[in-house]
């Protein structure tokens, strides 16, 4: 079953993607955001849409994630 998951983006959030861009030098703010938004969620496996696929995965953590190159 694939399952589509909103995220609220928060304060909270934002100051985690500004963390994020601090931390690994090189990653454009656009993913860091996405990074924010994948590392809080539950899930076993996250897939994430992405024109950087390496960025993606840079910034989700410790979270594991699928990337797709669109």
């Amino acid at each position: 079953m694939l399952e589509v998951a909103g995220h609220v983006y928060d304060a909270s959030t934002a100051n985690v993607a500004a963390a994020v861009t601090d931390v690994l030098a090189g990653v454009h703010v656009a993913d860091a955001h996405v990074g924010a938004a994948i590392r809080p969620l539950a899930h076993e496996v996250v897939v994430a849409l992405t024109s950087d696929p390496g960025d993606s995965a840079r910034v989700a953590g410790d979270r594991p994630v699928r990337t797709v190159r669109v």
